[in-house]
């Protein structure tokens, strides 16, 4: 179940994502638990992966282009990141910065739009993921019957 799930997930990232480092996918967790209805699967994954699932809209992003402000967590942030993965100067790296927030401001995160890269994964695979699940429900089971009987005895 593991593996399909990360195989699966990983690839529709890789599907949509341009300069994959593999930090998003290398984070990806997931929890499986037996409620007395129905199995629950809980993903978690760095935090940046829910916007590129999600998408961010334009009026979320948290730049306001000349508000005159002094700093901005936001461009600094932008400014990092283009320093640390593009190797740019930090002259450079600012007006990077800044072009990438004025476009997220009328285009939103990612500037491609949401990508759904959980979702689709999710709905394209939901059948096999459904037989994973309940071959590990039944496992789990046979377990704890076992366990319980051999304490009986």
């Amino acid at each position: 179940m593991n593996e399909l799930l990360e195989d699966l997930l990983s690839g529709e990232l890789l599907r949509h994502v341009q300069n994959f480092t593999g930090a998003l996918a290398n984070s990806l967790e997931y929890k499986i638990r037996q409620e007395t209805n129905t199995t629950r699967i809980t993903f978690m994954f760095n935090s940046y992966g829910l916007s590129l699932n999600n998408g961010i809209p334009a009026s979320r992003i948290p730049y306001n282009r000349g508000s005159g402000k002094s700093s901005s967590k936001y461009i600094d942030g932008l400014r990092k990141w283009v320093r640390e993965r593009l190797g740019f100067s930090q002259a450079r790296a600012e007006r990077v910065a800044f072009a990438i927030a004025n476009a997220q401001k009328k285009k939103g995160y990612p500037l491609t739009g949401k990508i759904g890269w959980v979702d689709i994964t999710l709905e394209q695979n939901s059948s096999e993921i459904e037989k994973r699940v309940e071959a590990w429900a039944e496992a789990t089971l046979n377990d704890v019957i076992v366990t319980f009987t051999q304490n009986l005895n």
